[in-house]
This record gives C-alpha cells, structure tokens and sequence, in this order.
C-alpha cells in the first residue's frame, strides 16, 4: 500500500510531466504560427514578383505602341 508521502510524490510527478506537455504544446503552437507567417511573406513576395513582371511587361506594350504611333519602330 503506498503511503501519503508516496502519493504526493507520485503526483508531483504527474504535475510536472502535465507541465513539460503543456511547455511542448506551446512551443508546438508558437512553431505552427511561425511557419503560418513565413508562408505567408513567401506568397506576398510572389505576389509583388508577378505585379512587378505585370508592370514591366505593360511598361514594354506602352514602349511598343509609343514607338508604333511615332512610327520609331
């Protein structure tokens, strides 16, 4: 039979086992919102990537045409 000092000892345990999964819970969330984060700016750099190919390719079509009304060419 376990004795009172047994007990308590046994669930000091268990507290700090309950602890050491909660500290590694949090750290599993601060992690995930992370990796939320940078995919996140991954995808607002390739998104300012294709706005600036956009630009330069309407900046190309306006050179061209420009060039076409003056008759440059």
């Amino acid at each position: 039979m376990e004795t009172k000092r047994e007990r308590e000892k046994m669930m000091e345990i268990k507290r700090e086992r309950e602890k050491v999964m909660e500290t590694q819970r949090e750290k599993e969330k601060v992690m995930e919102s992370q990796r939320e984060r940078e995919k996140m700016m991954e995808t607002q750099r390739e998104r300012e990537k294709v706005m600036e190919t956009k630009r330069e390719r309407e900046k190309e079509i306006n050179t061209k045409r420009k060039r076409e009304i003056n008759g440059d060419k």
